[in-house]
């Protein structure tokens, strides 16, 4: 059961992960190997809150092991919006092993929500310094850098992340979307064929291959792509937004009106739903 789910996690098959690391644990196989391997797989399948109510009280022997769940934990407990509980579990894990770089990291992210971005990518550039094949501090140095507006540096940044590891997808994901608002669609799209190599099946490339191609203007590509997020995700807001955008510059705008709607009333302060919206009622 345990390398069972080690290796569906490793092939990114978190649902299966889950389910055999569970079944792990409860065969008797030691905390200390299979906690933080069930965290990652049940925070990559949304599942932060069924790991803090069954998982939040453990504390683990092995400090690696310990400094890995908190770790986690913490980020886990962000999602969630409780800072306090973030900021406890970061500290547990840097307890059981100082200077540990994920549990900086969730620092760091505390940091730029409380908007100290300068702190933030402080910390950030020191946790680079001491491991600079981290490719998740890399992605979040982007983040910081978009936010300060530095796009440039953002772009150099996400290159770096997927230069310390050609599989975060994280990173990858940024880039197309950085590379197609820069106009660099060429660039964009084989990177987005590349990462489909990767992660086959991700819905959320099936958005960006619909955001590329209704930038270059090929609607029926666009509708095709977003009608596949659509499908397995009917109330995705950015989704919704763009299926109208393309029915508005189809001239269709009935299809238009039921997606703005729908987007609209999911997120009443959406700007570009409401703009769209309007354009789509004058237009009728």
């Amino acid at each position: 059961r345990f390398l069972l789910g080690s290796a569906s996690l490793r092939t990114r098959d978190f649902a299966a992960a889950e389910k055999e690391l569970r079944r792990a644990l409860e065969v008797n196989q030691p905390a200390d190997a299979v906690l933080p391997l069930l965290a990652q797989a049940m925070t990559e399948v949304g599942q932060q809150e069924a790991l803090v109510k069954d998982f939040g009280y453990k504390k683990l022997d092995d400090a690696q092991a310990q400094a890995t769940f908190q770790a986690i934990l913490g980020d886990a407990q962000l999602r969630l919006n409780d800072r306090a509980a973030a900021g406890r579990a970061y500290a547990a894990a840097l307890q059981a092993k100082a200077d540990y770089g994920p549990a900086l990291l969730g620092q760091a992210t505390l940091k730029a929500i409380d908007n100290d971005l300068d702190g933030a990518l402080a910390q950030v550039e020191r946790i680079i310094a001491a491991s600079p094949k981290f490719a998740r501090a890399h992605g979040f140095k982007s983040d910081l850098l978009l936010a300060k507006g530095d796009r440039v540096g953002a772009r150099k940044a996400l290159e770096a992340a997927i230069e310390s590891d050609s599989n975060f997808l994280p990173a990858r994901l940024s880039l197309i979307s950085l590379l197609t608002d820069e106009g660099e669609y060429d660039a964009a799209a084989k990177l987005l064929e590349d990462t489909r190599k990767q992660a086959r099946g991700d819905v959320r490339l099936s958005y960006l291959d619909a955001s590329l191609a209704f930038r270059r203007g090929d609607t029926t590509r666009a509708r095709e792509q977003v009608q596949q997020v659509l499908k397995y995700l009917p109330d995705h807001v950015p989704s919704l937004v763009l299926a109208g955008a393309i029915e508005l510059r189809d001239k269709q705008p009935t299809a238009a009106e039921i997606n703005l709607r729908k987007a609209v009333a999911r997120a009443p302060n959406h700007a570009g739903a409401r703009q769209l919206l309007v354009q789509t009622y004058l237009r009728t």
